[in-house]
């Protein structure tokens, strides 16, 4: 039968193992630290007070990281808007376009505009244009 064990080190988990309990005694292998049963679903970089896994702090984005966030979900929403715009635009080259269409395309390309005017270096604090309906 095999069992999750983690490896622990100065209180934090260094490796994951799994160990065949069936062997005989002693055919864990060597392993520098403790080992602790892993029923917590603990993983490389947990913390082990003697009681239970604690998971490592994530830390919050960084500025420039909020913004580089923030810059792949604006080329995100205007792709989007692109794709939903796209026959529409060659309607209208065409002279083919319905009334009906043509004011939805309005709408979009003025958020589209409103889109690219968002000054993405104020992220997270960004309000984004809501899409037309």
């Amino acid at each position: 039968m095999n069992a999750t064990y983690a490896v622990v080190s100065d209180g934090v988990v260094v490796n994951m193992i799994i160990i065949d309990t069936s062997a005989a005694p002693g055919q864990a292998g060597d392993y520098v630290g403790q080992l602790v049963p892993a029923k917590d679903n603990a993983g490389i970089g947990w913390s082990w007070d003697g009681k239970k896994f604690t998971p490592p702090l994530v830390p919050e984005p960084t500025q420039a990281e909020q913004i580089a966030i923030a810059e792949q979900y604006k080329a995100g929403l205007l792709q989007t808007a692109n794709k939903i715009t796209a026959d529409w635009r060659t309607e209208l080259v065409l002279g083919i376009i319905s009334d009906d269409d043509k004011a939805k395309l309005i709408l979009w390309m003025q958020y589209i505009k409103a889109v690219k005017a968002v000054d993405v270096s104020t992220a997270p604090d960004i309000d984004w244009p809501e899409e037309p309906q």
